[in-house]
């Protein structure tokens, strides 16, 4: 049900991009990215990636309650799967924007070293 993460898909993925231009020169022709270390997000993705940051930081906030109120163990430890899982479906949504936007760009701009990047960054999310 979530995104794809394999390294072939990934590189499949990479036959779908454009070629790279040339001037009247044959000199490559060079595309600024549009991801410096930071990232523009639609209002949109911004509400809904807050929405889903609240939903998660009550959920941590009722696991404490929970704790305090010496609840068992079991219950706890759903609620705690829960908020993994919540935490784990708004990672995949950001890491999906970052795919579809910041690494296009670098790759179309020949940015090749962002392979490794998200390999590394796979390696990460596990």
């Amino acid at each position: 049900m979530g995104i794809d993460l394999s390294i072939s898909f990934f590189i499949f993925k990479l036959t779908d991009i454009p070629p790279i231009p040339y001037n009247d020169f044959g000199d490559v022709m060079k595309r600024e990215c549009k991801c410096t270390r930071s990232k523009h997000r639609t209002d949109e993705e911004k509400r809904d990636l807050t929405r889903r940051l609240k939903i998660i930081a009550g959920q941590i906030n009722g696991i404490q309650q929970m704790i305090s109120e010496d609840r068992y163990c079991d219950d706890v430890l759903l609620q705690v799967a829960s908020a993994t899982n919540a935490l784990k479906s708004l990672g995949s949504e950001i890491l999906k924007s970052h795919m579809k936007s910041c690494m296009v760009e670098d790759i179309k701009n020949d940015n090749m070293d962002v392979i490794e990047d998200i390999i590394d960054l796979f390696g990460k999310l596990k």
